[in-house]
């Protein structure tokens, strides 16, 4: 078990560095949800469909640097942002979508 939990963490520090994220907080692959940012006076939220066709969920983005904390890599979108706790969100660029 001890090599499984060590993997694990490797693995998402791993991920973390990839997108240049220095904090170390719980990771949610989303790369099969449909997705976009909100912007209402200047706060960002990620709005996104953890299911196709079910229910719109909507996270506050944590800014950094008084921008929101959104990290774009090849085909895909790191996002932190907070749902009960701050997570990383993980996006497929392909899946976003307009407002």
């Amino acid at each position: 078990m001890r090599r499984e939990v060590r993997a694990y963490t490797d693995a998402k520090k791993k991920l973390l560095n990839l997108f240049r994220c220095e904090a170390d907080m719980p990771v949610k692959m989303m790369v099969g949800a449909l997705w976009n940012i909100e912007e209402n006076d200047g706060v960002y939220f990620l709005r996104y469909e953890p299911e196709p066709g079910g229910e719109s969920l909507l996270s506050v983005i944590v800014g950094k640097n008084g921008e929101p904390w959104i990290t774009e890599m090849n085909e895909l979108t790191m996002i932190i942002a907070i749902d009960c706790i701050k997570w990383a969100f993980i996006l497929k660029n392909s899946l976003r979508t307009s407002d």
